[in-house]
C-alpha cells in the first residue's frame, strides 16, 4: 500500500521556485492497477519518481506499507526501492553494449541479490517469461522496439517486485507490440502485483482497474498552473 498525504514537489530553476505538484493525496492499494493521466508537463513522471523513491517530496508525507519514508536514510530508501519497485520506461533504458542477459542481470547485480550463477538463472527465467530467452546473447541494437521493451519488462520483474511503476511504456510501440506488452503487465497484476502506469494511450488506460486523473488527486486550490515547457517534468 502506497499512501500520499498532501505531497508536494518543487525545485529551483534560474533562481526561482517551480512547483510541480502540490497537495497530492491518494492511496494505491496493494494489488490495484492504476492508470494516471494528465496533460504533458503537469507532473506525472515526477509523481512516479516520488512513488519509486527516486525523488523526495518537498512537502507532505509518503508512506510505503505504513512506513514514513521521511525518516529513512538514503541506504534504507535504496534497500526499500530494490525490494519493492520495478521500473518500466518508454525509452527502454537498455545499455547498448551489454547483452540482453547482462541488461537483465544488472538489476540483480545492483541490488546484490544472490551469487552470479543464481542471478543468471533468474535473468533467464525472466526472459523466458517475456518470450526472449533465445535473444539472451544479443545486444539491444539487434532488437526490434517491441523486443527491447520486453527486455526492459524482464529487467523490471527479475527482482520480483511488489509494485510496477510504468512511465508511458507503450509510447514507442506499434499496436501489436503494445498489446503484447499490456498482456504481460496485466499478467503481473493478475498474479497479485500492484501497477501504477502513466499513459496517454486510451488502449493502455483501459487495462487499468483504477483510472485516475492527476488533477483529481489534488485539492482544486492547489492544482498547479502549467509550467514553461523547459521546466516541465512529466
Amino acid at each position: 500500500m502506497l499512501q500520499l498525504q498532501g505531497v508536494g514537489y518543487a525545485y529551483r530553476l534560474n533562481g526561482r521556485q517551480v512547483r510541480v505538484l502540490q497537495g497530492v493525496t491518494h492511496t494505491f492499494e496493494r494489488g490495484s492497477f492504476s492508470s494516471l493521466r494528465a496533460p504533458s508537463g503537469s507532473g506525472k513522471t515526477t509523481l512516479l519518481n516520488l512513488l519509486g523513491l527516486l525523488d523526495t517530496p518537498t512537502e507532505g508525507r509518503y508512506l510505503v506499507e505504513g512506513r514514513d519514508t521521511r525518516h529513512l536514510t538514503d541506504a534504507q530508501k535504496s534497500s526499500l526501492r530494490a525490494r519493492t519497485f520495478g521500473f518500466l520506461f518508454q525509452n527502454f533504458r537498455l545499455i547498448p553494449t551489454r547483452t540482453v542477459l547482462e541488461n537483465v542481470t544488472l538489476a540483480l547485480d545492483i541490488s546484490a541479490q544472490g551469487p552470479k550463477r543464481a542471478q543468471r538463472e533468474a535473468a533467464l527465467r525472466a526472459l523466458e517469461q517475456v518470450g526472449l530467452a533465445g535473444r539472451a546473447e544479443h545486444v539491444p541494437p539487434e532488437l526490434s522496439g517491441g523486443e527491447a521493451q520486453r527486455v526492459a519488462f524482464a529487467r523490471a520483474l527479475v527482482r520480483q517486485p511488489e509494485v510496477l511503476l510504468a512511465d508511458e511504456p507503450t509510447g514507442n510501440l506499434d499496436a501489436a507490440n503494445r498489446d503484447r506488452l499490456l498482456d504481460l503487465i496485466s499478467a503481473f497484476h493478475a498474479r497479485g502485483g500492484t501497477v501504477v502506469m502513466v499513459t496517454h494511450d486510451d488502449v493502455a488506460a483501459a487495462r487499468a482497474t483504477h483510472p485516475l486523473r492527476l488533477e483529481a488527486l489534488m485539492p482544486a486550490a492547489a492544482t498547479p498552473l502549467p509550467v514553461a515547457r523547459a521546466a516541465a517534468r512529466g
